[in-house]
């Protein structure tokens, strides 16, 4: 059937027009308190929610993702949390909130598409690629590699679960599209998410950081709701739960660590240094720590740490060498029982030394000590990964917020055992000396 001219005309404008959206994503939504919308006002590529309980950082997620979907257009889009639980209780009903209306949630798959109606409202017309926001968590990495995404939102990623690994793997997939990522989270302790917001410069990471009291649902600042919690909670808590800020906890064991004093940049380090390793052994867990000392002035340089595992001797013992740069002035590792493998690397031309001392506690003291007397510092760089672990580290801490002699998922940190086998070595004297953090007396010697 021949086609009328206006019919010709209408698909041709149709086709050729401007398309104006239906719905205008840029609009900060009206209920949004000061602080949202500094998020919301924020042009950094990186923007961070550092903020407390029910301040209201989750419910700005899903509309700052909206908005950058209208203006980077069709594609795809990530949508991410710290766990499946997280992810399922918390952050997917308020997603399905704001995408419910444009969008349809397709759960076997774990993402939202846009619907005819939805592209429609948010581009102005249909469009040829299809928009597509694929969920994920922490707890499995490979639900984050997704395709190149134009732009992403990430609900809790400051939870101990949550490695770097993961914020650079979302990070690079963004690169191709130069998207930005919106990062909202509790402060749960010192870690890269930590780093990364006291890093915040304001220009490439905007880092905007609120309490509790900011959400104008909940009691206003001066109210006794707040004087009670301060009387009931450690102060430690207290910030962190409802100031949203970072402070170490009460369990923290090397509390007296400080970025500014403990790490430096890295350097090339000189011939004439000894270099140092401490080792932990394990079939799929084998770490160690380089140490450079310097022969003038004792001090010790932690410059690069090693973790892999499902290996022989011979082949750790090649990477090994390879990032000790040069034949060690001492190698310490293990647990005294575990002379077969201390045999067997020493057989295959690495000898290792058994430890000095063999009461974890007192190897513990002895790595405190040459942090408090910043006699031991670490390469910002080299040693990420051991700074990394020492702002973890912590012990368990009872329902009065008080820590117990029992160290949080230490199966975890073989870099730190492996640190602490090494560090007895420095110490040539027994001269106890008495140090107190929060609730804990160590005997450092």
């Amino acid at each position: 059937m021949p086609i009328s001219l206006d019919e010709l005309e209408a698909k041709i404008l149709a086709r050729y027009s401007v398309a104006k959206p239906t719905y205008d994503a840029e609009k900060c939504p009206d209920w949004f308190h000061a602080d949202q919308q500094k998020a919301w006002e924020s042009t950094a590529d990186v923007v961070i929610i550092c903020a407390a309980w029910q301040s209201g950082k989750t419910v700005a997620l899903p509309w700052l993702l909206l908005r950058e979907i209208q203006r980077k257009g069709p594609g795809d889009y990530g949508a991410f949390s710290s766990t499946y639980k997280l992810l399922s209780r918390k952050f997917l009903p308020e997603l399905r909130k704001v995408f419910g209306q444009f969008a349809e949630f397709r759960a076997s798959e774990m993402r939202f598409e846009f619907t005819e109606a939805g592209e429609v409202a948010i581009f102005g017309k249909r469009q040829e690629t299809p928009t597509v926001i694929q969920l994920g968590y922490a707890e499995n990495p490979d639900s984050l590699e997704s395709a190149t995404l134009k732009a992403v939102v990430w609900d809790e990623p400051g939870q101990r679960l949550v490695p770097e690994q993961s914020y650079r793997t979302v990070e690079s997939r963004l690169m191709v599209n130069r998207g930005r990522m919106f990062l909202a989270s509790r402060p749960y302790e010192f870690n890269w998410f930590q780093s990364l917001t006291a890093s915040a410069d304001g220009e490439r990471v905007h880092a905007v950081t609120f309490p509790s009291w900011a959400n104008p649902v909940n009691p206003p600042k001066d109210d006794e709701y707040w004087t009670r919690l301060r009387r009931e909670l450690p102060a430690w808590r207290f910030a962190m739960l409802y100031e949203g800020r970072f402070t170490r906890p009460a369990g923290a064991i090397y509390d007296r660590f400080d970025e500014a004093e403990n790490v430096v940049e890295d350097f090339a380090i000189p011939d004439h240094w000894e270099i140092y390793v401490g080792q932990d052994f394990g079939d799929r867990n084998m770490a160690a720590v380089f140490i450079a000392r310097n022969p003038e002035d004792g001090g010790l340089y932690c410059f690069a740490s090693y973790h892999d595992g499902s290996r022989t001797v011979t082949e750790h013992i090649k990477r090994l060498r390879a990032k000790a740069l040069r034949l060690t002035s001492g190698i310490a590792g293990g647990a005294p029982s575990e002379d077969d493998w201390r045999r067997n690397f020493s057989l295959a031309g690495w000898p290792i030394k058994k430890p000095p001392v063999r009461d974890v506690e007192v190897g513990i003291q002895r790595v405190y000590r040459l942090i408090v007397d910043r006699r031991l510092k670490f390469f910002r760089h080299g040693a990420a990964k051991v700074i990394d672990e020492i702002n973890r580290y912590a012990r368990e801490v009872n329902e009065d917020g008080e820590p117990t002699e029992k160290i949080a998922d230490k199966e975890t940190f073989h870099r730190l055992d492996a640190l602490r086998y090494v560090a007895s070595t420095f110490f040539t004297y027994a001269e106890p000396s008495t140090i107190k953090t929060g609730r804990q007396k160590l005997v450092a010697v």
